[in-house]
Parts: C-alpha cells; structure tokens; sequence
C-alpha cells in the first residue's frame, strides 16, 4: 500500500511538473496564443489582452560629441537625451533652461507648480492669474490643472511664442514637451540610433 501511494504522489508531481513546464515553454514561444487562453481561462476579452513589445536595442551614442547633420533639408537637429526609455530634450522656457520629456502624446506643453512659482516670482509671467481645468494623466486619473500661456519656448536655435501651457499641482510631475510645440516646429522625425530630435 505504502509503495503505491508513493508511486502515485510521485506522479502526480512529475505530471504537474510537466504541466507547468509545457506551459512556460508554450507562453516562450506562442506569446499571443498563451495570452488569448488565458484571457479566456480568467474570463477576459481578447481585446483586452494586453501584448508587451520589447522596444528596440538602441546602441549607446556619445553624449558629448556634436553631431552635425548629414542632410540638406535639416533645419536643425537637437541631441536627446535617452534615459529609461524615454527621450529628453534640452529647451528654456521664457528663457528658463528645463530638460523636458519628448511626449507626442500629451496635447500640450506641461509643467509642474514647482517651475511655474519660480518663473511666477521671476517675473517672467506676466498674468498670475491661471485658468483653472482639469485633466486626465496616463493611468487614466482626473487631476486638478491650470492653463497659462507661454511667451516663448526655445529648442536650440529656433523659438516657438505665444504656448499654451499646462500648469499641474503635483509638484513631481515632469515637464513634457507636447504637441502644440511640436506643431509649430513643422515636420520633424527620431533619429533613434543617434538620439536625435530632426527639424526639416
């Protein structure tokens, strides 16, 4: 009795062994077909079913070299910084320097309370008074938010006046460089090998 109860646990363990073992190797190489079944095993829609893409291997460019553009039709093209897979871009806002965060999916120009105090009390806002709104930030929350304008926002040697600007009460939130700056440079594209922002 002792010998087959032994013999049954044991595989029973070699079988759940396997189970687990067919489905990692199954998730390593079907990926989307693992996520669908177990979407339908948690009753989740397929729709629904979040696919992570692994972004691209971006090899290391030297920060401290000036690039010079290869291309007759730039109108300038300006060093980002990359940094946890994001793209940073040196600017000054009313004449104040901020590194902000490259974002073609924010609608406006946006910063903390922190940098619209210190530009407030520098005298580089002309209107203290800010409209008040509000908005909704990436995980989908609904903060509290002011609207500003902007004289003057500077990308190397090109400036863009008259910003509308999103003013946001979180005082860690990162100043983002958005569409309506975006907009008014004209056309532009990534160079992602060298890390460059391209104005045509």
């Amino acid at each position: 009795m002792k010998k087959f109860f032994s013999g049954f646990v044991k595989g029973f363990l070699f079988f759940i062994v396997g189970i687990i073992a067919f489905m990692w190797i199954f998730s390593v190489l079907f990926p989307r077909a693992y996520y669908v079944i177990e979407g339908k095993v948690l009753g989740i829609e397929e729709d629904s079913i979040p696919i992570v893409v692994k972004p691209p291997i971006i090899p290391k460019v030297d920060s401290t070299k000036v690039v010079e553009p290869t291309t007759k039709d730039f109108k300038l093209a300006v060093k980002l910084e990359h940094r946890n897979n994001c793209y940073y871009i040196p600017t000054k806002v009313n004449g104040i320097p901020m590194k902000m965060l490259l974002d073609t999916g924010a609608s406006n120009l946006t910063i903390s309370v922190v940098e619209y105090e210190f530009m407030r009390k520098q005298g580089l806002i002309k209107d203290n008074t800010a409209e008040e709104t509000h908005a909704t930030i990436a995980n989908g929350e609904t903060v509290k938010c002011y609207f500003i304008k902007i004289d003057e926002v500077t990308i190397g040697d090109i400036s863009v006046k008259d910003i509308e600007c999103t003013v946001m009460e979180q005082q860690d939130a990162e100043p983002l460089l958005g569409m309506n700056v975006l907009r008014k440079l004209g056309n532009f594209s990534i160079d992602y090998q060298r890390n460059l922002l391209i104005l045509k």
